[in-house]
């Protein structure tokens, strides 16, 4: 898959730091995979960090790399240059795509003052969108829009807060991360055989994750607290004051473990990951060379999902399977 870059020219600190925020932002929710900043903002940094922190995904930030160095690393990747002086986008898409086809990487330039005449010259292509004055954050969003097709409206972004779409009102889903979940087993006093149990099912459970089309985050956190409701039923209102969604996931996951049914057609991917995992923790010796036995695991995951729903799901265009249930 083409990664997208962006890189701000002309940020000034104190004046544009909520429009540059707003760029990165577009950047961030279209499907780009990071944003460089000619000018050094280490509290820009930390903004974007921060969002990145809170709502998921791998989204980068480097500031204060120079316009020379930028146009140095970009010499093998297709630049695309945001101007109103451009070629109108409806006019330069084909050339986009057809560039595309070719695997480079994109790198768009998105300008805050007046560009260097070797911007111009050195671009794969000066992109315009509408051909008048017009925010650099639209502009963005519409060439991304058109490059992605359509499909940075899917991209899931497995972060600590979710938002759930509704008509009316607001709603935010929190799901713990790793740290917060090795505090909560501490706060409660975990047993060193549940706290042991704990990792060795989030362990198994993210190398089993890896190859597949899943929340991470979700798969981690009921991971980590399923021996907490194992070892304590009472502390399911303890998981419902944390999270919900985490809360209902574990207890359908202790629920399947109890039942023996890993592959429960009632069950996410992320809870059947979790149920297998927590199954054969509690079958094998723990110790290193079972642990290295995540392929394997894997390999067995796949197999029992095919057997039982009958048809292989094919792998999307990152490489992982969509789905283990027959849609």
């Amino acid at each position: 898959m083409t990664d997208i870059g962006v890189y701000r020219y002309g940020h000034r600190p104190m004046r544009d730091k909520r429009v540059t925020t707003h760029v990165a932002l577009t950047a961030r929710a279209f499907g780009a995979s990071g944003i460089i900043v000619d000018t050094r903002d280490e509290q820009l940094e930390k903004s974007i960090r921060k969002v990145v922190n809170d709502f998921g995904g791998n989204f980068s930030i480097d500031t204060g790399v120079s316009l020379d160095r930028f146009l140095k690393d970009s010499k093998s990747k297709i630049l695309i240059h945001l101007t109103m002086y451009g070629i109108p986008i409806d006019q330069s898409i084909g050339k986009i795509n057809e560039l595309m086809a070719s695997g480079k990487d994109i790198a768009i330039f998105v300008g805050a003052e007046k560009v260097p005449g070797k911007v111009y010259a050195e671009s794969t292509i000066n992109v315009s969108v509408t051909s008048q004055p017009i925010s650099e954050i639209s502009a963005l969003a519409i060439l991304m829009d058109r490059i992605m097709g359509g499909k940075e409206f899917s991209i899931k972004f497995p972060g600590k807060l979710r938002v759930v779409p509704m008509e009316r009102g607001k709603k935010v889903v929190i799901v713990p991360d790793r740290a917060r979940c090795l505090e909560i087993l501490r706060e409660n006093s975990l047993p060193p055989e549940s706290f042991e149990r704990a990792v060795n099912i989030e362990s198994l459970s993210m190398k089993i994750a890896s190859g597949i089309e899943c929340d991470i985050n979700l798969v981690s956190a009921c991971s980590m607290l399923l021996p907490l409701l194992e070892s304590r039923p009472e502390s399911i209102k303890l998981l419902n004051d944390i999270s919900k969604t985490v809360a209902e996931s574990v207890s359908k996951i202790d629920n399947a473990i109890r039942q023996k049914d890993s592959m429960n057609g009632a069950l996410s991917n992320e809870e059947k990951i979790v149920v297998f995992s927590a199954q054969r923790i509690s079958s094998i010796q723990e110790d290193d060379e079972e642990q290295d036995r995540a392929g394997e695991f894997f390999r067995e995951f796949e197999i029992m999902d095919h057997e039982i729903y009958g048809q292989n799901p094919d792998k999307n265009e990152n490489g992982k399977r969509d789905t283990f249930r027959k849609t």
